[in-house]
């Protein structure tokens, strides 16, 4: 299925899903969003985790690849799940507002995410008991904790309301939530910044050597300390819009700009970036996948908006992502919504490609294992485990108290991308119970 889903301030979400290839009156239910912010989850889809993803053209086909141009994935997610790939929030991809209102922060995509899922659930009343997982990365380390703790709260004051007025349960009120899988994301960016000197001028991230010079490092040591100290005061602590704008623009530029400068992938550290840093981030399929969402009879079969009414479709739309940052959304503190979802019984899946930069396994694992929660205890006790696939070391692996802990060797940001047959074979160990 495609198509729009209205909410009541007229904000049009873009959607397509799909059943799952196995048991779709049994399988589980995932909802997959890119992070940015502002990115499309067409790239997840086309590019990453979908049941079809659109090849390298190579040149081959000017006008973008052909109405069934694309190509079967065999390692796509919706392989024992059913799907939903939403283009959020409102403005990214396909998606349009009719009168004006804008969504530029995570608290507002909750509110719009959640009511899109309430109307999906009543148009495909198939789908509202399946046990339901909220998928995605990067920004989607800001999005999911918060869009779900959404989902928790809203699940419980219903609950609590009927109690109180005595009435039976209306189970199509109640979101099934049960999981939340995180990839590469951007969770705690004030305590991950810190990560971006290590992963460039030490070997602590595993690579061979350091990328950087020793002269650029030794700036770049001298910024990491005073970002960890200023972007948490001004922007975590006691949120002061003028400062926490200043540090931001100051650290990206001491921390990230001499990686961006290098000309190497900051999405995979092995290689470089071939295709440009825009909306095509690195990737020369980013191209293709907005010439085939281009093309007027794709839009017209898929139900999207056609170009003279919403625009060129872009993976990345800039507005929302200026928008974004400057509400000063990007440096909220998500580890508060994990906590709160695990305290809550909701089972959370961290995994991170090692060769990642942007949201790297250094960062990740710094917030994660800090995080204060009452299963922290447990959690750094458990064994770390090295994860085997088809015979092959894939990482390594923590799991207790609902959360696991996942790294990816060989992939980098985009997990699914790069190692297709480690993606699935982790989610579905995970979403089944199994240990990695």
């Amino acid at each position: 299925w495609t198509g729009y889903i209205d909410t009541i301030d007229g904000k049009s979400l873009w959607f397509q899903a799909f059943e799952s290839r196995s048991n779709p009156e049994k399988d589980p239910l995932l909802l997959w969003t890119n992070g940015g912010p502002g990115c499309s989850s067409a790239v997840g889809l086309f590019q990453e985790l979908g049941p079809c993803s659109v090849p390298l053209r190579n040149g081959a086909m000017p006008q973008g690849p052909p109405i069934n141009g694309t190509k079967w994935n065999p390692h796509s997610w919706n392989s024992e799940s059913s799907i939903i790939f939403i283009d959020q929030p409102v403005g990214v991809g396909f998606s349009y507002t009719r009168y004006g209102v804008h969504t530029y922060d995570a608290d507002q995509g909750a509110v719009d995410v959640y009511a899109f899922l309430r109307i999906f659930f009543s148009a495909f009343p198939k789908f509202a008991n399946s046990d339901f997982t909220m998928t995605g990365e990067s920004y989607g380390g800001r999005y999911l904790p918060r869009y779900a703790s959404e989902i928790v709260d809203r699940n419980q004051a219903y609950v609590q309301r009927a109690a109180r007025a005595g009435e039976a349960l209306d189970k199509s009120k109640i979101i099934n939530l049960k999981s939340v899988a995180i990839g590469n994301g951007a969770t705690a960016r004030a305590k991950q910044i810190g990560s971006y000197y290590d992963l460039t001028c030490t070997r602590k991230g595993g690579q061979k050597e350091p990328i950087l010079s020793i002269s650029t490092c030794k700036r770049m040591e001298v910024w990491t300390k005073k970002c960890l100290k200023l972007l948490p005061k001004y922007c975590v602590d006691d949120f002061a819009f003028d400062d926490c704008q200043l540090w931001q623009n100051a650290c990206a530029q001491e921390l990230k700009g001499p990686y961006m400068l290098s000309g190497r992938n900051p999405y995979n550290m092995e290689d470089d970036c071939k295709a440009g840093y825009g909306d095509n981030m690195c990737y020369e399929v980013m191209a293709d996948i907005r010439a085939y969402l281009d093309r007027p009879d794709v839009r017209e079969l898929i139900g999207a908006a056609p170009v003279e009414q919403i625009g060129n479709f872009t993976g990345c739309n800039e507005e929302v992502g200026l928008g974004f940052g400057l509400a000063g959304d990007g440096f909220v503190d998500n580890t508060g919504y994990v906590s709160g979802l695990l305290e809550r019984g909701i089972k959370l899946l961290i995994y991170v490609g090692t060769l990642d930069w942007t949201c790297n396994w250094v960062g990740n694992k710094k917030w994660l294992f800090e995080m204060e929660w009452s299963g922290k205890d447990k959690f750094l006790a458990a064994k770390n485990y090295r994860w085997i696939v088809d015979g092959k070391e894939a990482g390594e692996t923590q799991s207790a108290e609902g959360l696991t802990w996942v790294t990816i060797l060989g992939a980098g940001h985009m997990v699914p991308y790069d190692k297709p047959v480690e993606a699935k074979n982790m989610l579905y160990r995970w979403l089944s119970g199994e240990a990695l």
